[in-house]
């Protein structure tokens, strides 16, 4: 459980914080918040609390130094943000103090002595849970509305209740990241996070979960333009937010909807194309449904029995040749028609004798019955690995 400072403060309704310092860490995640009196105290967190002192615990005879050391300890320890209640004990803060808390990015904010601290606590930790349960439903809704498009009593009051709306567009977008050096669960959980926050700075109408390692980020709007502006926008997050170069990011996003009865379209198609990019089918940087070429046409087809049943049936018996006598015509000939039926640039992509690759693209004709000058059975032997390299 956590929220973005930046959308804690903001929901704060008290209006007597100041931030006086380290504004460039407004975007880290508050766990919770704590009264801390000492120093000591802060080797006991357990990072990403926001913590508030009056300094009644501090050293009175050197304040400023007992301040600093306990600032210390709560940046080397992962602390969100400090506040002060400003009073008897800490009558203001030093400028040294608050020159590290900028260089750190290290948010520090100052809370005036008559407003009692307690309240403050019970204010900002009501507004995370507020904000968790808020985001819990959020979640929870639209993975019913993928994965249970049939049941809309599981999704459509509880999205109702935040305005995402039955009638307006939605899109999906899934992130998948891959080579990760850590946990790849708590890795996409930690970036799922980060990018909820910031895309709901840009549009409110707007969700960002996750599934397995997948992060799935679910865009309303009304223009396919937006979309893509979002979508590249969310990229360059997530890459940012990585903490090595080893890890490879694939992206897809599906086809804008008519209304919420179809984000499950959306999704489905948006997973293919992160497969498709994952096995090398399409280029990385086809990430939308609209530049899927043919792939487009196959991406509407929902029934995957449908699409092995005209594999097999294209294919099969070449696909049972091969494995019974050990050959490699199924690739061969696929490789073939990539090349416009060149047996020349075949021979050359293969590295071998032309002649060889004109016996065995006979061989292909012969097994499957097909005169492989016939543009139509062309057609459908490429839709066959089309279909193939989607399942």
């Amino acid at each position: 459980m956590s929220m973005d400072l930046k959308v804690l403060t903001d929901h704060y309704t008290g209006g007597d914080l100041e931030l006086i310092a380290g504004e460039s860490g407004m975007h880290s995640r508050v766990t919770w918040v704590h009264m801390s009196e000492t120093p000591a105290m802060a080797r006991f967190l357990n990072g990403g609390e926001m913590v508030i002192t009056t300094g009644f615990g501090l050293d009175q005879d050197h304040w400023e130094e007992s301040l600093m050391e306990q600032i210390r300890l709560l940046v080397e320890n992962n602390a969100s943000g400090m506040i002060i209640n400003i009073g008897p004990y800490i009558p203001d803060v030093p400028e040294y103090i608050i020159s590290y808390c900028n260089e750190k990015g290290f948010p520090l904010f100052t809370l005036p002595w008559e407003v009692p601290t307690v309240k403050v606590v019970q204010l900002l930790c009501e507004c995370i849970v507020q904000d968790n349960v808020k985001e819990e439903e959020i979640s929870t809704a639209f993975k019913n509305a993928i994965f249970f498009p049939d049941q809309p009593e599981r999704y459509v009051v509880p999205l109702s209740k935040y305005h995402f709306n039955m009638e307006d567009r939605y899109a999906i977008c899934i992130l998948r990241i891959v080579n990760t050096s850590s946990d790849p669960y708590a890795l996409a959980d930690s970036i799922q996070m980060r990018l909820w926050n910031h895309l709901r700075e840009v549009n409110p109408k707007c969700a960002v979960f996750t599934e397995d390692r997948d992060i799935i980020a679910v865009i309303s709007t009304a223009h396919t333009a937006q979309v893509r502006v979002l979508a590249e926008d969310l990229l360059d997050h997530v890459c940012f937010f990585l903490p090595l170069n080893t890890e490879k990011v694939y992206i897809g996003i599906g086809k804008l909807t008519k209304s919420m009865r179809c984000i499950h379209k959306s999704y489905h198609q948006a997973e293919s194309i992160v497969r498709l990019q994952m096995n090398g089918s399409v280029p990385e940087n086809r990430i939308f449904f609209t530049d899927m070429g043919a792939y487009r046409l196959l991406l509407g087809i929902e029934d995957d029995e449908i699409k092995v049943e005209y594999y097999n049936q294209v294919l099969g018996k070449l696909v049972k040749h091969d494995k019974e006598k050990g050959t490699d015509l199924t690739d061969v000939l696929k490789l073939y028609l990539q090349n416009d039926g060149s047996i020349t640039r075949t021979a050359e992509k293969l590295y071998v004798h032309r002649n060889t690759v004109n016996y065995k693209i006979n061989q292909a004709a012969k097994i499957l019955h097909m005169d492989l000058g016939s543009l139509e059975n062309r057609m459908q032997l490429m839709l066959a690995y089309l279909v193939h390299e989607m399942l």
